[in-house]
């Protein structure tokens, strides 16, 4: 129900937490350069946009994301990235620099044979030829101390997203499982958590193509808005209901529109609620059946705990209910399951045997077991293993074990000893 919540792609990754089993939602965001994510802590002179969103933290850190060296001799990865078109080196569709797709291409971790079912071929060699040229040569360092330099370089970054969604919320991301998934997403996520000091990933089922399956399970949703402007100590129980039954009757209409008879709607409320001479506010949650003549008195508890949660203090100064929302959701009838899923035999690759593969600076390239995502069973692996998926690579390092779930959920334990 606590976990972390990172997603890699292309050109950015993405890192928000999950608690008590829901995301994070905040109602400001900020689009700033090097990192993008919810401004009411931290203004980073962006441009803010104000409306509800997850709270998600973004780093200009991808497969597409390219390494260079700036002017003062150092290594830099991102946040300039080449696209999908004309995508890293090993595509060989007219770029020629390097990308974090051709470290792991260069270090074995990802096989240029059988991406995405065999569909995409990968040319390794123009992948060393492109870190010679731009990283190695120019500071000095082999293709493979280079490689790893830029890999290292990426997870940082990543880490970095992942560390403006947990210790500057006041949450310990060692107390959290890393659900890993995008394109990239499990081939860093040991690295990454390793850095942290995270002990479980996830790589769940569709990984590779989990934002879009998001698509098809997550539930319709609006959000609807009231200004309140007032002190908890003038406010009255009879005017947030008032407020609330003209909201739920928007609601019903909005949804009805799209096809969602009442039975198929819940809804839920959030209070914006402030320390009177903030500039920003907290959210606190409750339900249409928690209207009470304890409510008010309720809100404010609420409200003094997220608060001390979040910033590791607590005040005795009057409180202000900014906004009242109401978020309504429509339930589809036949959306996706994840709990029904299954992994297909027909999308299995040729049994593989081992890759050469450099895990860490200074290894050389060795042969490492490489199997099938569902070759993985209860029974627990020890790493080093690669795992293969047709939208995927896991990469399961030494000093790390992986097994599956009764769903297909691949699980990583990260050993943090050594």
């Amino acid at each position: 129900p606590n976990a972390i919540a990172f997603d890699m792609g292309g050109t950015t990754a993405k890192a928000s937490i999950i608690e008590a089993g829901e995301p994070s939602i905040t109602n400001e965001y900020e689009f700033r350069d090097g990192i993008s994510s919810p401004s009411r802590f931290v203004k980073g002179g962006g441009y803010v946009l104000k409306v509800p969103t997850i709270d998600i933290a973004e780093v200009g850190a991808g497969g597409g994301s390219i390494a260079w060296v700036d002017a003062g001799g150092l290594l830099q990865v991102g946040p300039e990235s080449v696209g999908s078109m004309p995508g890293p080196a090993c595509y060989l569709l007219g770029n020629d620099r390097p990308t974090v797709t051709d470290a792991n291409v260069a270090l074995g971790y990802l096989n240029p044979h059988s991406l995405a079912g065999g569909s995409l071929q990968l040319d390794s060699a123009a992948s060393r030829r492109a870190i010679e040229q731009y990283i190695g040569r120019p500071l000095g360092l082999d293709f493979l101390d280079a490689a790893h330099g830029i890999r290292h370089l990426a997870n940082v970054n990543m880490a970095r997203a992942i560390r403006a969604v947990t210790v500057e919320r006041g949450r310990d991301p060692r107390e959290l499982a890393l659900i890993a998934f995008g394109g990239g997403g499990p081939a860093h996520a040991v690295d990454v958590a390793r850095i942290l000091g995270i002990k479980k990933v996830v790589a769940p089922v569709m990984a590779g193509v989990f934002a879009s399956a998001g698509m098809l399970i997550a539930d319709v949703e609006h959000d609807l808005l009231r200004s309140v402007n007032q002190r908890f100590d003038t406010i009255s129980l009879t005017t947030l209901e008032h407020i609330y039954a003209s909201l739920r009757e928007e609601a019903l209409v909005v949804l009805a529109a799209e096809g969602y008879s009442d039975d198929a709607v819940s809804l839920q409320l959030r209070a914006d609620i402030r320390f009177i001479g903030q500039s920003s506010e907290l959210q606190v949650k409750f339900l249409p059946a928690d209207f009470s003549p304890h409510l008010i008195e309720r809100l404010q508890r609420d409200y003094l705990d997220a608060y001390q949660r979040a910033f590791g203090y607590s005040s005795d100064e009057p409180l202000e209910l900014v906004n009242l929302r109401l978020v309504a959701f429509g339930h589809k009838n036949n959306r996706l399951q994840l709990e029904h899923a299954k992994i297909s035999e027909a999308g299995r690759s040729e049994k593989k045997a081992k890759r050469p593969i450099s895990f860490f600076r200074g290894q050389p390239l060795s042969p490492t077991p490489v199997i099938d995502r569902a070759d993985v069973g209860l029974d627990v692996i020890k790493g080093p293993v690669i795992v293969e998926a047709y939208d995927t690579t896991i990469v399961v390092p030494p000093d790390a074990t992986i097994t599956a779930d009764r769903i297909g959920n691949l699980i990583i334990e990260v050993n943090h000893e050594n």
